[in-house]
Parts: structure tokens; sequence; C-alpha cells
């Protein structure tokens, strides 16, 4: 056996190696590709009702995330075609595709964890002006107060020094705890303790920043972590053009 057979059956292997490698990688990084654009949309829809009351949220980052999962969904079907097709060119170029994402994952997860350290200072001073401008800002403070069950910034007595409560001492109704109607919830001048048992004292600054915290810390890291599954399906896909190349080269001479 010559050396040009040897060279071919030794190569040979490792090109079935890789292509199984490649096909498993394919398979995580559609499922990636999902997560990562419902995690865009959920930060988009849900998250944002918290986040939008602070002076540091970037809202271009779910973005970010919608686009990459999207683009992660088409870039995989792309990783189909070429491990099926088997042209070491079209692997090539899939295999920067890969590294490009890895860059804009790494990008955007690290400056969500960034953000998340941000976030404590620009919420405080967000949540302050928003009660102090509750006029304007009721939407999204009546959502936070309700989802959170929660009232004023550090305590409901924050609303007695608004604008908005004059010298009434009243506190919005998204004071009023759940499961009291709106109508029986005596949330004006809430200063005995039989006025106390319908609304909400302790304040949103603080659950809003566990909350946002740790979902976006979550998202962060979550992002981080899949942008190295792209870095391995690019050196997989690298690997496995070259040797294609490298077997189709020896089939030649």
């Amino acid at each position: 056996m010559d050396s040009r057979s040897k060279s071919i059956l030794r190569t040979t292997p490792m090109i079935r190696c890789l292509k199984v490698l490649l096909a498993i990688f394919n398979f995580i990084f559609l499922v990636t590709g999902i997560a990562i654009l419902v995690l865009g949309v959920w930060t988009k829809v849900e998250l944002y009702k918290y986040l939008e009351l602070t002076t540091d949220y970037n809202p271009q980052i779910p973005i970010v995330l919608i686009a990459t999962g999207c683009g992660i969904l088409v870039f995989g079907a792309l990783g189909c075609a070429c491990l099926f097709k088997g042209t070491p060119c079209f692997l090539y170029v899939y295999a920067i595709f890969l590294f490009i994402i890895f860059i804009v994952e790494l990008s955007a997860g690290i400056a969500g964890l960034v953000m998340k350290n941000k976030l404590q200072e620009g919420f405080e001073k967000g949540l302050n002006d928003a009660v102090k401008n509750y006029a304007s800002k009721k939407g999204p403070v009546d959502k936070i107060q309700n989802e959170l069950q929660c009232c004023g910034v550090t305590t409901y007595k924050d609303w007695f020094n608004t604008t908005w409560s004059g010298s009434i001492q009243q506190v919005p109704e998204s004071c009023c705890k759940k499961g009291v109607p709106v109508k029986s919830c005596i949330y004006k001048a809430p200063t005995t303790g039989a006025n106390l048992t319908n609304i909400n004292t302790e304040g949103c600054y603080k659950k809003v920043v566990d909350f946002t915290q740790n979902n976006v810390g979550a998202i962060g890291g979550s992002v981080v972590g899949f942008s190295f599954i792209q870095l391995f399906g690019a050196v997989f896909a690298y690997f496995l053009g070259k040797a294609l190349r490298k077997q189709s080269y020896d089939q030649v001479t």
C-alpha cells in the first residue's frame, strides 16, 4: 500500500468523527438559537416593565438577543447544508459565521453582566423620579407595584411626600394587596393599623433590584455560556473543512 492510500485511510475516520461532532453541534446550535430567541423576546416583553424605569437600561440588548437567535437558526440551517454538501469552502465560511456569532453573543452577555452591577443605582434614581412624577409615569409604576406587590420606593410613606398625594396622604390603587377589591381597599390616609391591612407597605426598590439582578445575571451568564458552544462549532467546521480538503488533494495526487 503506497503512502497516498495510507494517508486517505488515516484521514477518512477523522472526517467521519468530525462529521458526527458537527452534526451533534448543529442540533445543539439550533436549540441554543431557539433558547436565545425566547430569552430575547421575554426580556423585551416581560423584563422590560421592570427595566424601563432604570436610568442605565440599554433597550438594544433584547434586540441583539432576538437578532442573534434568528441568525443562529438561519446559520444552523446553513450548517446542515454544509455538512450535507461536504464542501471545504462552505465549511470555512460556516466557521467564520460561527466565530462572528461567538463574538456578538459574548459581547451581549458581558454587557448584560456589566449592566447588572449598575442596576442598583439606576433603579433608585429611576424609581424616585417615577414616584415624584407619578402623573406621567403612572403606567410603569402601577405595573411594578401590582406585579411585585410593593408600594413606594423604600416604604409606602414615600407617596405622602409627593405632589400627586398632596395633603391627603394617599397611595395609588396599585398599592392595594392582591385579592382585595379596589372598592374595599382603603388607600387614602393609610395611617392606622386597620387601613394598612389592605395595602402593601414594603417598598419596591429592593424587590425590583433583586428581581432584575437575578434575571439579568442569569440571562447574561447563559448567553456567555452559549457563546462558547459557537466557538467549538467553528473549530469543528474548520478542521472538517481542512480534513476534506486534504482528502481531496490526496485523491488527486
